[in-house]
């Protein structure tokens, strides 16, 4: 993408043409992502030169629990994947009630099993909690490592837990066969038939289930702590993108919390 389209060598090209170049990428996750695989791969050919890669300044989009189970049922399959519409409302039911990445959804099974490539534990449903290890990537289908590195704990909010539970089920072939699909653009054909009046929500990415799901939490007085730990996000993180998505309650809530007085220390 970087080095073909500008026609540039890594041995060559000075860190400024490098980065130049990295920078024309638009959006946010190819370019991360793109930095990271060139940094590595200068790093390979003893160049000690690293890109920087943008900030992640994304505004999240977040809809509630009605909304999306109005938007669920305008998610249509692809043409060559008609057979398997529920199976895919069923991974958006997955995002949307538990705030997993796709990547990890797709690794998601009812009972523990390992990747027999890599011998990576797989994701897996117990009751009401994923045991969380692992993710599937787009391209190989391969099993590794959650983006952030650790495995976490991740909880299900128990109105759809049948559809998540579904989903768990799925044999890992059919999943690997739905990893393909571009499932951003079938959630924004369905935001535009089911916000035909709101053009935030008519550009919508598959993305925003985790954040909606993150949102429902704070919004119902869930530590963001805890919130934090079950997406696999730091504290600050989540306070920086979320608490500008508060209900009027959740800020009196913080309110009260930081106008309590504080006690003193009795000597």
């Amino acid at each position: 993408m970087v080095i073909d389209r500008e026609n540039l060598s890594l041995k060559t090209a000075s860190r400024k043409e490098l980065q130049k170049a990295v920078d024309k990428i638009d959006r946010n996750t190819i370019h991360r992502r793109v930095c990271s695989r060139l940094n590595s791969l200068l790093g390979f050919i003893g160049r000690r030169e690293r890109l920087e890669a943008a900030d992640y300044n994304v505004n999240p989009t977040v809809f509630s629990e009605t909304e999306f189970l109005n938007l669920v049922y305008n998610i249509q399959a692809p043409a060559e994947f008609k057979d398997h519409t529920e199976n895919i409302r069923d991974l958006y039911f997955t995002l949307f009630y538990t705030g997993m990445r796709l990547g990890e959804a797709f690794a998601l099974f009812d009972k523990p099993k390992a990747d027999p490539k890599t011998g990576r534990k797989l994701n897996f449903l117990d009751g009401k909690t994923i045991r969380l290890s692992s993710q599937m990537l787009k391209d190989t289908k391969k099993i590794t490592s959650p983006k952030t590195g650790d495995e976490r704990n991740a909880y299900v909010i128990q109105n759809q837990i049948s559809r998540v539970e579904a989903w768990a089920r799925l044999d890992r072939t059919v999943k690997e066969k739905l990893r393909t699909i571009e499932f951003s653009r079938l959630i924004k054909i369905a935001g535009k038939a089911t916000f035909p009046g709101d053009s935030e929500k008519q550009n919508l990415r598959t993305h925003d289930c985790r954040h909606s799901y993150t949102c429902h939490l704070i919004n119902n007085n869930v530590s963001i702590s805890i919130v934090a730990k079950s997406l696999g996000n730091s504290v600050l993180a989540c306070e920086k993108y979320y608490v500008s998505h508060l209900k009027e309650e959740g800020l009196e809530m913080i309110d009260q919390i930081m106008s309590r007085p504080k006690l003193r220390k009795v000597s």
